[in-house]
């Protein structure tokens, strides 16, 4: 979307182009329609496949034209294009272990395109689940780091658990990690 305007010979086209940020083209140059407004003053939109291109950086460039074959290019803005889900791992609590009091939840996430916006985790069993719970970082950063939370057990059933980890990234991409290793809350 761009906001375009020329009251004098009123605007014949314009066209967005991606390229990354040391300059290689992406994209060919793709022709936008007026959204709202007139040709003399309007939004143009286009819209692109981003599943076509890798993660990573990119700028986009506006190339608008007159009718009197005037152009004005501008490379206007950054974007991250993000497609890809993080990684999530549950680092406690350890495979088989008995649990009662108040417990630390640990797990490791990293996302090195967008960053990791959120963790959160959930135990459940046949019978039971308890609601998502958030987890903060602790160590490293949002590209790569550890996120822990206290728990108190007496909050769940006596039985075997399995722990659910959701990792969200910055574009909004999920990986919940469902780990089959369990513990016991007595």
């Amino acid at each position: 979307n761009a906001s375009v305007n020329d009251s004098l010979s009123n605007v014949f086209n314009v066209t967005f182009r991606l390229t990354t940020t040391t300059g290689s083209t992406v994209t060919a140059w793709l022709f936008a329609t007026l959204g709202s407004g007139t040709t003399t003053q309007g939004y143009w939109n286009t819209t692109f496949d981003t599943s076509t291109v890798v993660d990573g950086s990119y700028n986009i460039t506006v190339n608008a034209t007159d009718f009197a074959g005037n152009q004005f290019v501008l490379n206007g803005s950054m974007i991250t294009i993000d497609s890809t889900r993080p990684n999530a791992t549950t680092l406690a609590p350890a495979n088989g272990s008995n649990l009662s009091s108040t417990i630390t939840v640990r797990a490791g996430a990293n996302d090195s395109t967008s960053g990791i916006s959120s963790v959160t985790f959930q135990f459940r069993n046949n019978s039971n689940q308890t609601t998502w719970e958030s987890l903060t970082l602790n160590s490293g950063t949002i590209y790569s780091g550890t996120w822990t939370a206290s728990y108190n057990t007496a909050q769940l059933a006596d039985g075997l658990y399995n722990i659910t980890i959701n990792a969200t990234d910055f574009t909004g991409n999920s990986n919940f990690t469902d780990r089959h290793e369990n513990f016991t809350a007595t």
